[in-house]
């Protein structure tokens, strides 16, 4: 893991914490004596997005920082002990009524995308650098291969059909092949849509991404060795260099365990302790499943394997187990030559879910069944993930609705494969306390935030209001700050008994500190904004005279509008009926916002929040704001509209 060093001049170092047993204190010490860094220096220390400023206890800080991100990494792939399912399966027809009803169509994409593209928690940033890719959302997953989600929904949907046909067959699992690929951009030229591979396929695992166990290797290492996935081989490596010095097939076990005999690990190896070998020595593990003229039967021994048992499963674990060892021995079998993730995790899994009563899994990594062990731990997980999603909670830390802004989650709005789902709108109540600033106090903000018991929420409404105010509002900034302060404080500290109740009070209380972080950020926007209009100020008073009409000051006269205040009762009307039917997300959708400018302006709020571009204007028009326009358009010309200088952008003032 990384620490960064920021100085006060704004410069930045990193340092690797490569050695546990060492004290990060020691090894942060030697690396600022190679850098020639004074301890006086430095601002503050980072580590994955968390700051902390005392070097005294930077030993104690980073303890806690390390065993959290243990914790919510693991928590987020599997449920775990303390933990359980509180979940009575239903009927396959209730349970899909309740996914149809309950999962926002614009939320389905996660079904499909890995969770730690997107998650906000601590230590995600570990599972990132796997992928080198920072995400946001489903956003980079579609762009990677564009189509690929529009192709998803449709799988989902045939997967869906006939839902009472238990029986698992392989013409089933090549339609939704078909399906999942169509039209789907950069795939894989050895993938035949809709039909077994033709060619062999390959894919490296890192036992550093955490997707290794212990358990899940030696389940891997007995299939292979049984000869259960017929010539599939295990080359084992090093990830830097590429190079594979050995590998593991059925017909050559003894002699790899007798090469390590000799090397003194162990007279008689069994297939655990050489997974615990493989793990301690290798840093790359290069999978070459079983090859094309082997897919169609194993693929069909898997099918009447699945089909048997299922009759027979007496428990819920006993038919989670069977789900997940089902879905990766066709993993492991990698019958097709693209999408065989979306398929068999995304797709086919959540049928048989919902097939035996029990809602789809929302997985922290779909592609979970590389060599992992915890079937029904991590469906459990999964499952769980998907009943907060029914309630309207949010998972990972992701909040959709901040991330994600209503042009981004248009695509899924409109989507004809989606229809059958409903979509989930989260409003941000604040937005309308600015269409009457002397009404802002204390107990307003927080009746208003009462829709919502989530306090990163609440503080997240604070800090977007705060990004469309100036100081010119300064007195109705004081009770967003004094609101959002209150919140802070009603937060417990952590004691960091090890307890899973207080990892998540850990969690919130950082998650808190980066909120803080960006509140202040907004508030010296704000101040620095307020300090360049004065100078504005003092430089036109300075250079300018005041101009009159006709030239003459004793016939001066201020624009008068009677239907001002008309025009803004309309505008708050409009802003409401937004709001209700639901069209603003938990940022306001462009056509509110420009009303919220168009109040401010004419309330006398002439800041550079409160200007309107050529686009404003020409989206006034075009939409149901442009009804009122029409109706006050004198007014609209003579106190919003007025062109500057430059022909490119519209300064808005009063």
């Amino acid at each position: 893991m990384k620490v960064k060093i920021v100085l006060y001049s704004s410069q930045r170092f990193f340092c690797d914490i490569t050695d546990n047993s060492i004290p990060i204190s020691s090894q942060l010490k030697e690396y600022m004596t190679g850098e020639e860094i004074d301890l006086e220096d430095i601002a503050y220390f980072e580590c994955d997005g968390i700051r902390h400023n005392n070097f005294s206890d930077i030993d104690s800080w980073y303890s806690h920082l390390d065993n959290l991100i243990k914790h919510n990494l693991r928590q987020c792939k599997m449920i775990i002990e303390g933990e359980d399912l509180p979940i009575i399966p239903t009927d396959a027809h209730t349970a899909l009524a309740r996914f149809y009803a309950s999962y926002p169509k614009n939320r389905l994409w996660q079904l499909a995308v890995d969770g730690q593209l997107y998650a906000k928690i601590t230590g995600n940033s570990r599972e990132q650098i796997t992928k080198r890719i920072d995400n946001k959302g489903w956003v980079d997953y579609e762009n990677r291969e564009h189509g690929s989600l529009k192709a998803f929904f449709s799988c989902l949907n045939v997967a869906l059909e006939n839902i009472d046909d238990t029986e698992l067959s392989s013409n089933l699992i090549k339609k939704l092949h078909s399906c999942v690929t169509q039209n789907v951009e950069n795939m894989e030229e050895n993938s035949v849509q809709g039909d077994y591979r033709a060619k062999e396929v390959n894919f490296n695992i890192y036992p550093e991404s955490g997707r290794v166990t212990v358990e899940g290797l030696e389940d891997l290492l007995n299939k292979i060795d049984q000869g259960r996935l017929g010539s599939a081989r295990l080359y084992l490596g090093d990830k830097h260099d590429k190079s594979f010095e050995t590998y593991l097939d059925q017909t050559n076990f003894s002699i790899v365990k007798a090469a390590l005999e000799k090397e003194g690990e162990g007279a008689s190896l069994s297939n655990k302790e050489l997974a615990q070998y493989i793990l301690s020595k290798y840093s790359c593990l290069h999978y070459q499943a079983p090859a094309s003229d082997e897919v169609d039967g194993l693929m069909e021994m898997t099918i009447q394997h699945y089909n048997k048992r299922v009759r027979n499963c007496t428990s819920l674990d006993s038919l989670l187990d069977l789900i997940g060892e089902t879905t990766e021995f066709f993993e492991r079998i990698h019958p097709f030559g693209d999408g065989n993730g979306r398929v068999f995790v995304n797709a086919l899994q959540n049928r048989l879910l919902l097939q035996n009563g029990l809602p789809p899994a929302t997985l922290f990594q779909p592609n979970l069944y590389d060599v992992y062990d915890h079937y029904a731990a991590v469906l459990k997980r999964g499952i769980l993930n998907t009943v907060a999603i029914y309630n309207g909670k949010d998972i990972f830390g992701y909040y959709l609705h901040k991330e994600n802004n209503l042009e981004e989650q248009q695509l899924f709005l409109e989507m004809d494969e989606l229809k059958k789902f409903k979509v989930q709108t989260v409003t941000n109540p604040l937005f309308s306390l600015l269409t009457n600033l002397h009404a802002i106090n204390m107990n307003s903000i927080s009746e208003a935030l009462l829709f919502t018991e989530d306090v990163l929420i609440k503080l997240d409404c604070i800090t977007e209001v705060l990004k469309h105010m100036s100081y010119s509002q300064k007195e109705s900034i004081d009770e967003f700050n004094k609101v959002f302060n209150q919140l802070v404080q009603t937060v417990n500290l952590p004691s960091y008994d090890s307890s899973n109740a207080d990892f998540a009070l850990q969690e919130l209380n950082l998650q808190i500190g980066k909120r803080q972080i960006e509140r202040e950020s907004i508030m010296q926007s704000i101040m620095q904004l307020d300090e360049e209009e004065e100078e504005d100020i003092v430089m036109t008073e300075k250079d300018e005279k005041p101009q009159y009409k006709n030239n003459s000051p004793q016939e001066a006269e201020p624009v008068i509008n009677l239907g001002k205040e008309l025009l803004i009762k309309e505008l708050r009307e409009f802003i409401v009926s937004q709001q209700s039917e639901g069209l603003t997300f938990f940022k306001p959708a462009p056509i509110v916002e420009i009303a919220l400018k168009m109040i401010q302006l004419l309330n006398g709020d002439n800041t550079e929040n409160a200007s309107l571009n050529d686009k404003d204007i020409e989206l006034c028009r075009s939409t149901a704001l442009g009804e009122i326009i029409t109706k006050y358009s004198g007014l609209f010309d003579q106190l919003i509209v007025e062109v500057d200088i430059n022909p490119q952008v519209k300064n808005v003032r009063h």
